[in-house]
């Protein structure tokens, strides 16, 4: 994201639904390899404080979750030979993507990133 002048911060998440283990491994997270539930969040807006940028001038643009074996149960999901399985998920909202990029660089394709601005045209060329 800082190749494309997007200023990004992560921050610990909320699970997007109640599940007990998630919340354990939350509060009994030590350091951030422990931490269950990462949300990725964007500049979207205007700053709030002038000449300085805070948290809250962020939206949350993707969440990652890391949710054991809460699922695997629930479908009977196993490995073969019995060992340790997890699953996870992960979203990313698209237009909260769009939106942030957009107040980053203005609708002027002039004033995109070059990569950006070659796959643009790219694209366009290739509807033609």
């Amino acid at each position: 994201m800082a190749e494309l002048g997007l200023p990004t911060q992560t921050v610990v998440g909320e699970p997007c639904m109640p599940i007990d283990e998630i919340e354990c491994r939350r509060e009994a997270a030590d350091s951030a390899d422990d931490v269950p539930v990462i949300d990725i969040e964007l500049r979207v807006r205007p700053q709030r404080v002038p000449e300085m940028i805070t948290p809250q001038d962020f939206d949350e643009i993707g969440g990652c979750t890391i949710e054991g074996d809460h699922h695997l149960e629930s479908f009977n999901i196993a490995r073969d030979d019995g060992g340790p399985l997890w699953s996870g998920c992960c979203g990313i909202g698209l237009n909260r993507l769009a939106i942030g990029f957009l107040f980053q660089h203005g609708f002027d394709e002039a004033q995109w990133p070059d990569q950006v601005t070659e796959g643009w045209t790219a694209v366009a060329r290739s509807r033609r």
